[in-house]
């Protein structure tokens, strides 16, 4: 998508003028061609999309996250996780995983000594 708007950009109007002419001279095509910010605007919706559905997908995940972590008897840990999806707080969240890894890590390897 960017590289088409990056031709599309370069392109002055004389020259796709040109190129449209070029291209009905030798074909049956008839092309009409698309004012710039048209297409500007049309890219940057899709854009704009595209982002909306994964922040949609994100919150969804989110959601059943922290209805997983409300539903049972869980390590303390989880009440700081909650806190920073709460906060929006994703370096103390990153910290937070970080250490339930280690406390799984640790887990799994007590129970393997047993």
């Amino acid at each position: 998508m960017q590289e088409t708007e990056k031709e599309l950009k370069s392109l002055s109007n004389n020259e796709a003028n040109a190129l449209k002419s070029s291209i009905e001279s030798i074909s049956s095509l008839q092309i009409k061609l698309f004012d710039k910010e048209d297409l500007k605007t049309a890219a940057l919706k899709a854009e704009f999309s595209k982002i909306t559905e994964s922040i949609s997908e994100h919150k969804d995940l989110v959601n059943q996250s922290k209805a997983y972590l409300n539903h049972g008897n869980f390590h303390p840990i989880k009440e700081d996780i909650l806190d920073a999806y709460d906060k929006l707080d994703y370096h103390i969240y990153d910290e937070l995983l970080i250490k339930l890894n280690k406390l799984t890590y640790a887990q799994k390897f007590a129970d393997s000594r047993f």
